[in-house]
């Protein structure tokens, strides 16, 4: 996969339950600000390894897939976010340094 150049924006936004945060293709990262100020802090630094992971080029996703390091990821048998998720792996790990 290609690099990617992404938006640096974070913006607070009212999500639907059960999403604390997105990264949206475009870089911008969605924070739902009624988290508390601990919560939007861990989940900014989960969303910034998805950013970063979208410029370097190996994650990418669209309405069926996730690809991630050149595998594709059939949405319909995966659970999103879930920790076991590769492209989730390093982005928990990084969350706990928030």
């Amino acid at each position: 996969m290609k690099k990617r150049k992404v938006s640096r924006k974070v913006i607070k936004k009212k999500l639907p339950k059960g999403i604390n945060a997105m990264t949206m293709k475009t870089g911008t990262i969605y924070i739902d600000p009624r988290l508390s100020p601990v919560q939007q802090k861990i989940a900014k630094k989960h969303e910034q390894t998805h950013r970063q992971q979208i410029a370097d080029g190996k994650l990418w996703y669209d309405s069926k897939f996730v690809y991630w390091n050149g595998k594709k990821f059939d949405r319909k048998v995966m659970e999103d976010g879930s920790k076991t998720n590769p492209w989730e792996k390093p982005a928990y790990k990084n969350q706990k340094n928030a």
